[in-house]
């Protein structure tokens, strides 16, 4: 059995890693990344021809599509990591034998819902994304959806707010663990740097969405999509004082500026019982674990 993951340096990609081989022992998982790492085939998945010839050579068995960014780019930036580069793997998938195209699970985004009308989210519920990431993001849910018309098995995961160990400092929670740990060791006045605190958000562990993405790839039903989600909200606010609790220090919080999103949703949390009816799965860890995880992890 051969895996690809695609993304392979990512915060999300090294936790399925994890997730994959403790499953299948004994497949071959390749993952893939436009940038030189330990265990990384090198792709950069902008180039078409670079796709085509990564998917004749490994003739993956099953594909994860995890590639992308989550920090703020130009949407022509956003548009070519999230559109261009999925319909140049799926064009690769596409043009294999069709017996031998594998099963994709590409990665979606709960920003492609925007404000939803109603909480928790489902996937039946439009998506009117209010950023230009959510924008790109359902951009790329459309495109590799129509791919399912021409004969590739498509399936896209929606995750919420990822989150745990080893997750990037673009992201709130690590942005907070990080400069949190800079206080420990003297580097930093006890004065934490922040942004809006008060939006919810539905926060799910790394390792349970890693563990929902590998159940898709075997269960996924192509043409569909599947939240993956924890179904509850939870203020930002009460992120970091759950974080302050388990790192023991005291600081002050000052309001920046810069690090105020704006088209921020105030609350959202998804429903994910269509993922949970399919193959049984359910968020395992809780959120102080979770914050414990990252803490340590530092």
């Amino acid at each position: 059995m051969k895996i690809l993951v695609t993304g392979g340096r990512g915060f999300l990609a090294s936790h399925l890693a994890a997730e994959l081989r403790r499953r299948h022992p004994r497949a071959r998982l390749v993952r893939l990344d436009r940038a030189p790492a330990p265990g990384i085939v090198l792709c950069d998945l902008s180039d078409p021809e670079a796709a085509r010839r990564a998917l004749q050579r490994i003739r993956p068995d099953c594909v994860f599509h995890l590639a992308g960014t989550t920090r703020p780019e130009p949407w022509d930036a956003l548009w070519a990591v999230h559109v261009g580069a999925t319909v140049n793997l799926l064009s690769a998938v596409q043009g294999l034998p069709a017996r031998a195209r594998p099963k994709v699970v590409v990665a979606g985004s709960s920003g492609e819902y925007g404000r939803p009308r109603g909480i928790p989210v489902s996937e039946g519920a439009p998506c009117a994304p209010l950023t230009l990431y959510g924008a790109s993001k359902h951009s790329q849910t459309l495109a590799a959806l129509s791919f399912r018309h021409a004969g590739v098995p498509v399936v896209v995961a929606r995750p919420f707010n990822v989150i745990g160990p080893g997750m990037p400092e673009n992201l709130a929670l690590g942005a907070f663990a990080r400069q949190l740990a800079r206080v420990a060791r003297g580097e930093q006045p006890p004065c934490l740097q922040v942004g809006d605190l008060s939006p919810r958000r539905d926060f799910i562990d790394v390792r349970d969405v890693a563990r929902a993405l590998a159940d898709l790839g075997r269960s996924g039903v192509p043409g569909e999509v599947y939240n993956v989600s924890s179904g509850r909200a939870v203020s930002i606010s009460a992120l970091l004082r759950g974080l302050l609790e388990v790192s023991g220090l005291r600081v002050s919080l000052r309001r920046d500026p810069s690090r105020v999103r704006r088209g921020e949703v105030a609350d959202i949390s998804g429903d994910h019982r269509k993922l949970t009816a399919l193959t049984g799965w359910r968020p395992e860890i809780p959120l102080a674990r979770t914050l414990r995880d990252v803490w340590l992890g530092l």
